[in-house]
Order: C-alpha cells, then structure tokens, then sequence
C-alpha cells in the first residue's frame, strides 16, 4: 500500500486539491475545476470524472485485497503465537512437574530417615519406665528421667 495520495487528489485534473469543496455526494473537488466544469461542456467532463472515478474505484479494490490479505497475515501470525505459546506452556508445566515429583520424593525419604531415627532414639536411648520421646516433645512440661 502506497499512503492513497488518491485521496487527496482532484479527479478533474487529478492534482492535488486547491481550495477543495466538498458536494453532497461527499465527492471533493478543486472550487477552480467546479468552476471549469460548469462553464465547459458537461458531457465531456462528466466521461472525464467517470474515468477518474473508476480508476479510483480499481484501486481501492486493489487496497481492500491488499488489507485482507495483511488481515490473513495477521490472522496466521496469531494462530502460530498462541500455538507456540500453549507448546511453552506445557513444556514448563511438565518440567515444574517432574520437579516436584523429585522433591516430594526427595522429602519422602528425608522423612522416612528422620521416623527411622526418631524410632532408634526412643527405642535404644531411654530406659524402659522413660516416656517415648514423642510424648516428651509434644508436652509443655519437661520429664524428669527417674
């Protein structure tokens, strides 16, 4: 798309517009062609702005297919950066996942060694009348080891 100096061109004598004024029609011309045109022949620049006008009109048709295919560009862009971005996605949700699954099996095992300890503890260390340790540590008041 090249900036549709076409917009801003007169379609009589498709310069750019000087002193422009707007019809009704929404149409924009040079006051000085309007003027030209009412005191010339109207039917040869009624051919004249015809032409114009369908030139006009190929190009805008020329810059709607142009849109829509950036449109389409744009589209298959999206897709492929939400595609890409859910392949991310999962991938670091299965990497958290595994390492969670190495920690929680890391800690399992620390707690399986320290329940093992906790056990040898109370059953080599107090003598038989002695409360297990547990008992100790989850009272508020300290025993005393007859």
């Amino acid at each position: 798309m090249d900036g549709n100096v076409e917009e801003f061109e007169c379609a009589v004598c498709l310069g750019p517009f000087q002193e422009p004024k707007l019809l009704d029609c929404h149409h924009t011309f040079c006051r000085k062609c309007l003027e030209d045109l009412a005191s010339s022949n109207l039917a040869d620049s009624k051919d004249v702005i015809l032409e114009n006008y369908k030139d006009q009109k190929d190009s805008l048709k020329r810059n709607l297919e142009e849109l829509k295919t950036v449109k389409n560009i744009a589209e298959d862009s999206l897709k492929k950066i939400n595609e890409y971005r859910q392949t991310a996605l999962s991938s670091c949700q299965a990497e958290l996942q595994k390492n969670y699954d190495q920690n929680q099996k890391k800690l399992n095992t620390v707690l399986s060694k320290v329940n093992t300890l906790k056990s040898q503890i109370e059953k080599d260390s107090l003598p038989m009348f002695s409360p297990p340790v547990s008992d100790v540590l989850s009272r508020p008041t300290a025993y005393t080891v007859c």
